[in-house]
């Protein structure tokens, strides 16, 4: 972190204030750097490591801050007039960085109209780390105060949001909260309504984050408000400028801001740091294309949906940009489910083909056209395209209701996985898909495969032979790691009655 403090005698006092608690020094620094980034119009708090550099106008009060800082934090300060603070390195482990990260930008859809759970983060890492939520000081100071925290968090924690932090329809908001922590982490999010209308999400770090993107929904299963598809955005930086250009299954108009936009149309919207956006229609708006000036986090799905189970769930995943996206994939049934409804989304004119069993079909898509198809639940599907696509996956349903994912491109596996599977559901499965030759190194929780009850296995075909198998798990945290350090792809869900969710280990380039 390279940062230039000018001011000794300040940085002085705030340190012997935080003096005896290194968590509280954590805070400081980075209380500190938010108050320079907004000086600045800056969008992210540098990482809490690498080197601070401080130039002083005085070094009067230097050797009490070295001596405090070799104190607490084994933190050495060279010269006073050039100073460096270097803070060890993190954490190394065997792996690539796919979804880990130390900075992530969250924000809330709307649920089902009588939802009244809690809004969960679950934040998991290799070891203990220091973690800061804040929200914009622009939020109602109500939710803000259930939201700010900075705290000290074990190697899995869950954090409870009020549900009102929820997105409304068509209005500028300020909704968006980043969460940082001192050490690389995984971060996903439980939208919840007690024990119904709730699916999960992983959520990509800042620096994965782009300027375009494309929704992935499911057609309403009722024009009411009830079963609107849905998406929403989160800026990262003041005077983002976003421009969304409209795809719908029907020619309904829906109006936003006093316009009226159909089917090719183009809305745009300027927000600020920490400010959302969200749309709900009555149709389907896969396909519609998110472009926006400087970086932005984008979430699609349903607000409350039917497939093929008995009544509406909560739908919901982060979209990775378009620049993250891959060309090829397995796309895994899920387990115990009456189907699997898999999206493709092209940026541009592309050949598709996609093999489910022996069927081999060839699809040639346009410029964001979009290809729905459904499969049984015993069917493994591959695809492979000239040009990348984006994959997402429902969870048709059975006693449980739907839930959606994107689906991990084969270029996106990593090599380790460190998730937090939630608590309350009758069952809850890991689908892995590795390489036929390194299913003997894959390690769950330290265990070999064979510890864990399988639901099924079969196999796909790409340039090589990959095994894809469904894991029974119980609640809690787990590690997924490969001895010969094989890239595999993940895949976490769980049913309970009237219920279901859903979210994908990584589903960005490594």
């Amino acid at each position: 972190m390279n940062g230039k403090v000018k001011n000794m005698d300040d940085l002085n006092t705030r340190l012997h204030l935080l003096e005896g608690s290194m968590q509280n020094l954590f805070v400081s620094v980075n209380t500190s750097l938010e108050n320079i980034r907004e000086n600045l119009n800056a969008s992210r708090i540098p990482q809490v490591n690498g080197s601070l550099e401080i130039s002083s106008e005085s070094s009067a009060n230097y050797s009490c801050i070295k001596d405090f800082l070799a104190k607490y934090s084994g933190v050495t300060l060279s010269s006073p007039t050039e100073t460096t603070i270097t803070t060890p390195a993190a954490t190394q482990v065997p792996t690539s960085k796919g979804s880990r990260g130390r900075e992530f930008l969250i924000l809330f859809m709307r649920n089902h109209p009588f939802a009244r759970g809690s809004l969960n983060i679950y934040v998991s890492s290799d070891s203990g780390v220091m973690a800061n939520i804040s929200s914009s000081p622009k939020l109602d100071a109500t939710i803000k105060l259930a939201v700010d925290r900075r705290l000290n968090i074990t190697h899995n924690s869950k954090f409870t949001l009020p549900a009102n932090l929820a997105c409304e329809y068509g209005t500028v908001e300020p909704k968006t909260v980043i969460l940082q922590t001192s050490e690389p982490a995984t971060v996903t999010i439980l939208d919840s309504f007690h024990k119904q209308s709730n699916d999960a999400t992983l959520i990509i770090p800042t620096d994965k984050l782009s300027n375009k993107y494309f929704v992935s929904t499911t057609h309403p299963y009722r024009s009411s408000s009830d079963f609107y598809s849905q998406f929403a955005v989160g800026a990262l930086y003041n005077g983002t400028n976003i421009n969304v250009t409209f795809k719908m299954k029907d020619t309904s108009p829906i109006s936003l801001l006093g316009g009226t936009y159909r089917d090719g149309d183009v809305f745009s919207v300027t927000l600020e740091r920490l400010e959302t956006f969200q749309v709900g229609h009555a149709t389907d708006l896969s396909g519609t294309v998110i472009t926006s000036s400087k970086p932005v986090a984008v979430f699609s799905g349903n607000r409350c949906n039917q497939l093929k189970s008995g009544a509406c769930s909560h739908m919901l995943t982060q979209l990775p940009p378009v620049s993250e996206l891959d060309n090829q994939y397995i796309v895994p049934p899920f387990y115990n489910n009456k189907g699997t409804l898999i999206q493709v989304i092209s940026e541009s004119q592309n050949t598709v083909n996609c093999s489910v069993g022996d069927r081999v079909s060839t699809w040639l898509l346009g410029d964001t056209e979009y290809k729905n198809v459904e499969v049984t639940p015993d069917e493994i599907s591959v695809i492979v395209s000239d040009r990348p696509v984006l994959v997402t996956g429902f969870g048709m349903g059975g006693s449980y209701d739907s839930y959606m994912t994107v689906i991990p491109g084969v270029h996106q596996y990593l090599n380790y996985y460190k998730v937090v599977v939630p608590g309350g559901y009758d069952e809850n499965f890991f689908c892995v898909m590795i390489s036929s030759e390194s299913v003997n190194s894959l390690r769950i929780n330290g265990y070999t495969v064979d510890h864990y009850e399988r639901g099924y296995q079969v196999y796909a075909f790409l340039e090589k032979k990959f095994l894809v198998s469904a894991f029974r798990v119980e609640n809690g945290s787990f590690e997924l790691t490969t001895l010969d350090k094989s890239p595999f792809g993940l895949l976490v869900y769980g049913h309970r009655q009237y219920d279901g969710y859903g979210f994908a280990g990584n589903f960005v380039l490594i």
